[in-house]
């Protein structure tokens, strides 16, 4: 093969590459940027994106609307947004993959600035401990997070809405500039006066230090939220859990047991309330019992009563150390039909059957629903 030969393939295999490479799209943005304290919208700003060694300027609309872009595909990115009389704004964006390729596509992001010198009100964080008359003393650090909005993960103001590549808003990662606030507390809270925290940032909160305690981590945003108060969790803290109920075995029990373990001991959390509990449960269960024989009788449960003291339909529920027990009897048979078989009891009523940890704090509670993950448990009767 001659010398003159070599270029020419080296070319052809260059091009064969680049014919299989399919160009990559880009990305335009619009949105509206917002004053974060009072939520009026701001008309006159600029924004612009950088990457590399570029710059692309926005425009921005006599109703305060802006257009950006195109960025392409597979570029980190930083969104500047400045504004008179306004903090600094810069949103470090990782790259946006997947556009389709020769393609512009158009995402949706505002913003929040907030005006400089904007003071922080006064807030006051109170420090509880499960143990009443006894005030916590240690220490709770304050450090700025990304985050500066005025509203919640739940909120949707106008313009923001999920989208496929996250919460659609440029997040000031300025605010990680200023600085993380240390403090030693005692008598159970500490507080910081005007303007010592910074309006709009949000900070993670952790209390630390307490003897005997685990540490508390928290998030407050400055001038949106007022005065917290967290109650402490003992070291070794474990929250109340289930961790086995009989009936995902798929298996049949004749009496309607079901029998569910949690992590540790257990107890009804009101000793006042244990006949509300029963009752609950009693009132909302149900039997699966068609006319099988077609002689118009069947099983039918006695009628609810407004007597808490006994449970007419024939449920108990049993609690020994870290294991509960839900039965039921045919003494709750109103109507009995031996000729008609009982297919399943169904216990309902168990949101309103309130747990805690036997060994505390009374803070780890929670209703037999909840860790159930359901309002009610079915339990088949027959094979």
């Amino acid at each position: 093969m001659g010398t003159r030969a070599i270029p020419l393939l080296l070319l052809t295999a260059a091009l064969m590459m680049l014919a299989g490479c399919s160009p990559l799209g880009s990305f335009n943005f619009t949105g509206r940027v917002y004053d974060g304290a009072s939520g009026n919208r701001l008309m006159d700003y600029s924004i612009r994106a950088e990457y590399w060694r570029e710059s692309i300027a926005g425009q921005v609309d006599g109703s305060g609307r802006y257009t950006l872009g195109s960025i392409p595909e597979g570029q980190d990115f930083t969104v500047v947004i400045e504004a008179e009389g306004y903090r600094s704004f810069m949103a470090h964006t990782a790259l946006f993959e997947d556009a389709t390729p020769e393609r512009t596509e158009s995402l949706y992001f505002d913003a929040y600035l907030f005006p400089e010198g904007l003071p922080s009100p006064e807030v006051r964080f109170h420090i509880n401990l499960p143990e009443p008359d006894v005030l916590a003393e240690g220490v709770i650090r304050l450090e700025p997070t990304t985050s500066s909005s005025l509203y919640s993960e739940s909120s949707e103001p106008v313009g923001i809405s999920d989208g496929s590549h996250g919460r659609q808003l440029w997040r000031n990662d300025d605010d990680l500039q200023f600085r993380a606030v240390t403090r030693a507390f005692s008598d159970g809270q500490v507080t910081f006066a005007e303007g010592e925290l910074v309006y709009g940032v949000t900070y993670a909160v952790t209390v630390l230090d307490v003897d005997g305690y685990a540490d508390l981590s928290r998030t407050y945003t400055s001038g949106s939220q007022g005065d917290q108060a967290w109650t402490l969790n003992p070291e070794g803290y474990s929250s109340l859990q289930l961790v086995f109920a009989s009936p995902s075995l798929d298996l049949w029990n004749s009496e309607g047991l079901a029998v569910l373990i949690f992590n540790q001991p257990i107890a009804y959390y009101a000793e006042g309330r244990i006949n509300d509990y029963l009752e609950a449960v009693d009132d909302a269960t149900t039997i699966d019992s068609p006319d099988a024989d077609g002689d118009g009788s069947e099983n039918l449960l006695n009628f609810t009563v407004d007597d808490e003291l006994v449970q007419e339909r024939g449920t108990s529920i049993t609690i020994t150390g870290n294991q509960l027990q839900l039965g039921w009897s045919l003494a709750g048979l109103e109507v009995a039909d031996g000729d008609d078989p009982i297919h399943s009891v169904t216990y309902g009523g168990l949101y309103e059957v309130e747990l805690v940890a036997a060994d505390g704090p009374v803070t780890n509670r929670s209703s037999l629903g909840s860790l159930l993950g359901s309002s009610n448990l079915t339990v088949e009767l027959l094979p």
